[in-house]
C-alpha cells in the first residue's frame, strides 16, 4: 500500500525557475520560504514537500487537502470585503512546527505520522468553478503554509482572477523577496500570523523572526491589503514588553494595518496553559488605529468582538 509520501511524490511539477537556484553537484537552494534551504539530491527541504530530484526542485501540484466556504471574517480579514464569502483551499506541509497548530492535520503531514489528510486530485478550473457556485467573492490559500505551495496557488489564482475573484494568502509570513515577487501579480490580500516578537520563541516554532518582519514590510510596500494576527498564549508571548514591541513594529510599518488579537485554546501538542480570556489589558497598541479582538473558539461557540482603540 503506497504511503502518503509515495502519493505526494507523484503529484508534483518542477518549481518555478525564480524560486530556486543551482548550487552545483546536484544541490539546489529553494527560495519559497525564509529558510532558503540548500537541498541535496534526493532530499526535501524543511517543509518536507519541496524536494530535489536529480538536481531539479519539485513542488506540490494538482491536489487539495481541504476546501471550505466561510465568511471572510473567519480568515480573519475584517476590513476587506466585509460580509463576503471566502472560499479556502489548502495543501500539505509547513515550514514551521507550532505545537499549538489548529491545522496540524494538514500542516504537519509528513512530519507527524498522526497527521493524515488524504489529498484530493483537482484542477484550478474546478476549484474556481466550485468557489463561484458557492457564491464566494474571495479565494484564499490557507490550512497549510501557502508560500511553500506558491506555484499551485498562482495557477489557481490566475483562473480566479480571470473569473473576477479576489485572491489571498493566510500565511505565517516567513517569505523571501523572490517568492513575494512571484505571487505579487496574482494576489490581493495577505494575512500574516505574527506569532511572537521574540526570536527565541520563533526558534521554538522552527523559524526566525527576521524573515517574517522583512516580509511584513515588503508585503505592505508592494501595495497588498495586509492584516496581521497574533494568537495570544499566556506565558509565551503575552508579556507587556513583548506586546509593546510588537505593536510598535506594526505601527512603524503603518498605523492603518489591522491587528487581530486571537485567543488561545489548547490544541495539537499544547493543551496548557489555560485558554486566553477576553482581551482587555493586552490590546493597548502604541498608535495602532485598528486593533481587533479576535476569535475565541470553544466546543460550543465562536465569539468575536470588535474594538477600535485610538
Amino acid at each position: 500500500m503506497p504511503t502518503l509520501r509515495d502519493i505526494l511524490d507523484q503529484r508534483v511539477r518542477e518549481a518555478d525557475s525564480s524560486l530556486y537556484e543551482d548550487l552545483g553537484n546536484q544541490r539546489v537552494r529553494c527560495f519559497s520560504c525564509g529558510h532558503c534551504c540548500p537541498i541535496p539530491e534526493g532530499q526535501a527541504g524543511v517543509c518536507k514537500v519541496r524536494f530535489n530530484r536529480g538536481g531539479t526542485l519539485y513542488v506540490p501540484w494538482g491536489y487539495t487537502a481541504g476546501m471550505q466556504c466561510d465568511p471572510i471574517e473567519k480568515k480573519p480579514f475584517f476590513h476587506a470585503y466585509p460580509g463576503a464569502l471566502a472560499y479556502s483551499f489548502g495543501m500539505l506541509g509547513c515550514d514551521l512546527h507550532c505545537a499549538y497548530c489548529q491545522n496540524w492535520v494538514t500542516s504537519q503531514a509528513l512530519r507527524d505520522p498522526e497527521a493524515v489528510s488524504p489529498p484530493v486530485t483537482v484542477s484550478p478550473e474546478a476549484l474556481v468553478r466550485d468557489a463561484l457556485d458557492q457564491g464566494a467573492k474571495v479565494l484564499v490559500s490557507t490550512y497549510n503554509e501557502p508560500l511553500i505551495t506558491s506555484e499551485w496557488a498562482v495557477a489557481i489564482f490566475k483562473e480566479a482572477k480571470a473569473a473576477g475573484l479576489v485572491t489571498g494568502f493566510v500565511s505565517n509570513g516567513n517569505g523571501t523577496p523572490q517568492v513575494l515577487d512571484f505571487i505579487r501579480p496574482w494576489i490581493d490580500l495577505y494575512k500574516v500570523d505574527l506569532k511572537s516578537f521574540d526570536d527565541r520563541h520563533y526558534h521554538e516554532l522552527g523559524g526566525r523572526i527576521g524573515p517574517i518582519l522583512d516580509s511584513i514590510r515588503r508585503i505592505y510596500s508592494m501595495g497588498l491589503w495586509l492584516e496581521i494576527v497574533t494568537l495570544l498564549i499566556p506565558g509565551f508571548n503575552d508579556s507587556e514588553d513583548e506586546l509593546r514591541k510588537l505593536t510598535e513594529f506594526v505601527v512603524s510599518v503603518s498605523p492603518d494595518i489591522p491587528w487581530h488579537v486571537t485567543a488561545f485554546h489548547g490544541d495539537y501538542k499544547m493543551n496548557e496553559p489555560r485558554d486566553t480570556t477576553p482581551i482587555e489589558r493586552q490590546a493597548k497598541p502604541r498608535g495602532d488605529r485598528r486593533p481587533q479582538d479576535g476569535k475565541l473558539r470553544s466546543r460550543h461557540a465562536i465569539q468575536r468582538r470588535q474594538r477600535y482603540v485610538e
